[in-house]
């Protein structure tokens, strides 16, 4: 009897047990966390003098500094997540933002800043600090000049930073909860949240939203401890670019006129002779001739008042070819050069009273491409001041010239003249100068970042002869070709093909007339660019309502070219 007594009791204390056990479990379960997380590990916050950036909701690896009480961030970091248009010379320390009405200028440990020259002061301490890790400036500098917003909070050490207009949902807690690193009540505590607080709403959830509070802590919320609110409205007002652009009356009929010497009133009236309908030109007058700024000029007075008494309006050109040791990249980055080359081309342009500069910078680099367009920007302030037509040349759109910032040209240049030619060029495999599907495409690429009415299509009335010579194995077998072209005008390419009896075809995939032949085991083909071709272009590129049209170049076309264009030129 006392030996099954014994055993009941056992039996009662395992159940006990275990009940305790299914019960400690339970309430583990149950019970929510009551740890906080750590908000400097939250932050990634490692030394005392770093600052979370939390941008448009989003909790940024970049961290800030404070100086002196100011509150710093990388120029890299502003460039790529706020404003590219700001413009660093590495060298001369000067730190750049150029709008149409003129350009902002900041130099290291200065607490003041400039705007058209003129010194401004300030009361927010230094605006540019050199690190060794980069160059640092200061936020309320960035905010000034940009329309940013951004808010300070400690404890740990953050930024708040809007940068753009949105609205957001919005909860409300409907009494005191926690902010929890994951959905779930083990997940530690990021924050407790009042009753009446309200959140903004990042993603929702069946039992948890995941939100963000106004001062930047970014968790998961149960939702039924809140109710929704009116969504909120955050209004960034960033200030706008105010163009300035000169405006040509009617469609632009232009053609470039290539100078390699001081030429006058005879050179003028001859390459013009046929070109009716020609209401704009464009010498090649001005080269980059030293890596300090400084050019060769070819202006003529003679040339430019036979024109105006014309009715053509001269812009001279500017190009980075003909002097082959120049290094652009080292004229366009410091401000001391790029100072200069501008000085000189609108001293040129009031000196002789031309009405426009054209701007031919080809080959350039991605590594370029920030200092061109900030060239590009200084430029237009200094020739709108003066009432000079600015221009620039670009190849057509494509991912490996995208540098070039065709769309940001834009807001500053008055012209964007897409150059619809070299499809196929000296040192290419052999084809088309100009096909009409890279013509057309071109065109549609660049109305995509540029309004049509600064756009103007370059058209070609050159074309290519090309050499075919076939490379042979030591029994004969043709393995391969060595490819060579040379550039003609309409007419020569015409008595090209007449001298050597080749048959003429049309090619519809390019939209042009077609010969081949062979001559001393060579085979020679070209694609012709003729009126018959020039005609299609044109009234492929104007249904698109551009502002006009220009030709490379003068010269090259037969007499009667200018007579079929003006059919398209309205």
């Amino acid at each position: 009897m006392k030996k099954a007594k014994l055993v009941l009791a056992v039996i009662a204390l395992l159940v006990v047990l275990i009940l305790c056990f299914i019960a400690s479990n339970l309430i583990k379960k149950y019970t929510p966390s009551k740890e906080y997380a750590d908000l400097n590990d939250y932050f990634s916050i490692d030394k005392g003098d770093d600052v979370a950036i939390i941008m448009d909701n989003e909790l940024l690896a970049e961290k800030a500094l404070i100086v002196k009480g100011e509150y710093y961030v990388d120029l890299s970091f502003v460039k790529d997540g706020i404003d590219n248009r700001f413009f660093y010379d590495s060298e001369e320390c000067n730190l750049f933002y150029t709008i149409p009405l003129g350009s902002y200028l900041v130099k290291p440990s200065e607490e003041a800043y400039y705007f058209d020259n003129k010194k401004k002061d300030w009361d927010n301490g230094v605006i540019l600090i050199q690190k060794q890790d980069g160059v640092y400036v200061n936020l309320a500098y960035v905010k000034l000049i940009t329309g940013i917003e951004y808010e300070k909070y400690d404890n740990p050490n953050r930024l708040i930073v809007d940068t753009a207009s949105r609205q957001m949902e919005t909860v409300v807690a409907k009494k005191a909860t926690q902010l929890r690193f994951r959905g779930g009540i083990k997940s530690d505590i990021l924050k407790d949240i009042t009753a009446g607080e309200e959140l903004y709403v990042i993603t929702r959830g069946d039992k948890w939203d995941e939100v963000i509070t106004k001062d930047g802590i970014r968790g998961y919320v149960l939702k039924k401890r809140f109710k929704d609110a009116e969504p909120a409205n955050i209004e960034i007002s960033r200030f706008k670019i105010e163009e300035r652009h000169e405006e040509f009356e009617g469609t632009i009929c232009m053609a470039w006129h290539q100078i390699l010497s001081r030429v006058g009133r005879s050179e003028a009236a001859s390459i013009t002779k046929n070109a009716t309908g020609l209401n704009v030109i464009s010498p090649t007058w001005f080269y980059l001739n030293d890596n300090k700024g400084g050019i060769v000029s070819f202006c003529s007075k003679d040339y430019i008042d036979y024109c105006h008494s014309n009715g053509i309006e001269v812009w001279a050109l500017i190009n980075n070819i003909e002097n082959k040791d120049i290094d652009t990249h080292a004229i366009l980055t410091r401000t001391s050069s790029r100072e200069k080359l501008i000085s000189a081309l609108i001293s040129k342009a009031i000196e002789f009273k031309l009405d426009g500069i054209n701007v031919d910078f080809e080959s350039l680099t991605p590594e370029t491409g920030d200092a061109y367009l900030e060239f590009l920007r200084e430029l237009s302030i200094k020739c709108h001041d003066n009432g000079i037509t600015l221009s620039v040349d670009n190849y057509v759109p494509s991912d490996y010239t995208s540098f070039y910032g065709r769309r940001e040209q834009a807001r500053y240049a008055d012209y964007i003249i897409v150059m619809a030619y070299d499809e196929h060029y000296a040192g290419s495999s052999e084809g088309s100068v100009a096909s009409i599907g890279y013509v057309e495409a071109g065109t549609k690429d660049t109305l995509e970042e540029v309004s049509p009415k600064q756009v103007i299509i370059a058209l070609p009335f050159y074309t290519r002869l090309w050499e075919l010579t076939p490379v042979t194995t030591d029994e004969g077998d043709i393995i391969s070709y060595d490819v060579k072209s040379s550039a003609l005008g309409m007419l020569s390419a015409e008595r090209k093909v007449s001298d050597n009896n080749a048959k003429v075809t049309y090619d519809q995939t390019t939209g042009q007339n077609y010969a081949e032949y062979e001559k001393n085991g060579k085979t020679y083909m070209i694609w012709l660019e003729d009126e018959d071709s020039i005609s299609l272009k044109l009234e492929t590129v104007m249904k698109y309502e551009v502002k006009g049209v220009s030709f490379w170049k003068l010269g090259f076309e037969k007499s009667t070219t200018f007579n079929m264009i003006n059919r398209y030129i309205h």
